[in-house]
């Protein structure tokens, strides 16, 4: 029985760093006053949250305790899983907080108190989680004998139209298959059987789970289709959840976003670890899932962002498909930089939402460092290198003509569409007025233009200007 994990010597090699420098940024930016509203949560309700922390984790504590040596002993037999950060990972993100951001005025104590918590806790929760893996590898091991053939891979910038186009994809269960939220967030068999018992015995309401306003908030809901019992993009709860990257590089301010930000490519390889974990935990969750409830005709869909980790899938699943949604460049910063600050914000009960607030200079400035770089790599992947296993998509198109687009992402998969498919195609595409409305109620307070942030839309133009000529080709 084979475990071995893939092969990251072509991630190290394989990819062309593009982050912009601050004074790059600074170029594209005009000097305008940002009126910063909504405000910051109050004091009191961010204090609230640092004591909840620190209650929690002392509860966590005993659990940690008992936990340990049995961890330490399955280490030894297993290794270590790839949700369980590596120890310097540990000790580098606990001493961040204290040592990133400075002097920058923008990074709240609070903040600073929170991440540090936040990564203080998932230490303390470590042992426990790293035995409900090794359960996995105790009781259903076989899982690794399980072939991953043929996969699809959509890896698209963020706010490109890529959650919807998977959604539609994984409605086709004869064909595709993906894993949902709560699986990545709990991404144990034994835990998926046990729910399945539980649900058999006891029917539950799937409503709460289905609703995403219970976890990130009204204004959030209209700009992103999220449902736990659904596909969305891999690395989010990975990175959120396992290695402590995503809110914690939240909390700290555009540099350390660049530097934790699962999405973003680095100007130096400061953060391998997160990649070295993830495709073993993608190659695992992929295995276990198909092992849980998939059959051999099934092809794995995984929908995300990680860019950087492109080569690297292409290195280990040779016949991979690898499918891209491009978007006009500047539509996708405000979007996203709009995005940044309802995550950011809204909403105490709303997963991100008012935990790290961050200003609209940050959202301003992280929007274009991550698009800027992430268009020109897109660029690079989709079409100067192996291009008979790749398909980029154009929005327009897709927005337009649904059932056209899924005519053509099938014949690229090598797959025949059903007529279940194509009929909901056409439903949504008659119906798809409802997205319009849903936009025209975006609130103005989280629905800003470039220009009003103090982006030049021209400088931002002229530093794509090869990204445009490249989707002037593809419509071509």
């Amino acid at each position: 029985m084979s475990r071995s994990r893939p092969h990251l010597g072509h991630f190290e090699t394989g990819v062309e760093m593009a982050n912009l420098s601050a004074s790059q940024i600074s170029g594209m930016v005009e000097n305008v006053d940002i009126a910063e509203y909504p405000a910051s949560p109050a004091i009191f309700r961010t204090w609230i949250k640092i004591i909840r922390f620190l209650v929690t984790a002392v509860l966590w504590l005993p659990v940690a305790a008992a936990c340990t040596p049995m961890y330490s002993l399955g280490t030894i037999v297993w290794g270590r899983p790839p949700i369980i950060p590596t120890c310097s990972r540990f000790c580098r993100y606990l001493m961040a907080p204290w040592t990133e951001g400075k002097p920058d005025d923008d990074v709240l104590f609070t903040n600073r108190v929170l991440a540090f918590l936040l990564v203080l806790l998932t230490l303390i929760k470590s042992p426990f989680y790293g035995i409900c893996w090794f359960i996995d590898e105790l009781l259903f091991s076989s899982y690794h004998k399980v072939a991953i053939d043929k996969p699809v891979f959509i890896i698209s910038a963020a706010r490109s139209g890529s959650t919807q186009l998977v959604h539609y994809l994984e409605e086709d269960t004869h064909n595709f298959i993906s894993p949902m939220v709560i699986e990545q967030l709990f991404p144990f068999i034994w835990t998926w059987k046990l729910a399945a018992m539980v649900t058999m015995v006891t029917p539950i309401n799937k409503n709460w789970l289905e609703d995403p306003v219970s976890y990130l908030g009204k204004e959030a809901k209209k700009r992103h289709n999220f449902h736990l019992l659904k596909s969305d993009t891999w690395e989010i709860p990975f990175g959120s959840m396992w290695q402590l990257s995503f809110f914690t590089c939240w909390a700290l301010g555009r540099r350390f976003m660049k530097w934790g930000h699962p999405e973003c490519l680095l100007d130096e390889p400061v953060d391998v670890g997160f990649y070295r974990s993830l495709i073993p935990y993608t190659d695992c969750v992929m295995k276990k899932v198909m092992y849980h409830r998939g059959n051999p005709k099934q092809r794995m869909l995984i929908k995300g962002h990680c860019l950087l980790a492109a080569n690297t899938l292409e290195h280990h699943y040779h016949d991979a498909k690898f499918l891209t949604v491009v978007r006009d460049p500047l539509s996708v910063t405000q979007s996203f930089m709009n995005f940044l600050k309802v995550m950011a914000t809204e909403g105490p009960h709303a997963t991100m939402g008012g935990m790290f607030p961050i200003p609209w200079k940050v959202a301003r400035d992280v929007a274009i460092d991550l698009r800027a770089g992430y268009c020109k790599q897109e660029m690079i992947f989709f079409d100067q290198s192996r291009t008979d296993n790749k398909l980029a998509v154009l929005f327009t198109d897709y927005t337009k003509d649904l059932t056209g687009t899924l005519q053509r992402i099938y014949l690229f998969c090598d797959v025949t569409i059903p007529d279940t498919v194509l009929n909901n195609a056409s439903t949504a595409q008659s119906t798809s007025h409802n997205r319009t409305r849903r936009r025209a109620d975006y609130d103005p307070q989280f629905n800003r233009s470039l220009a009003s942030v103090g982006i030049n839309e021209q400088k931002l133009k002229e530093h794509l200007v090869e990204y445009c000529e490249w989707l002037k080709r593809l419509q071509k």
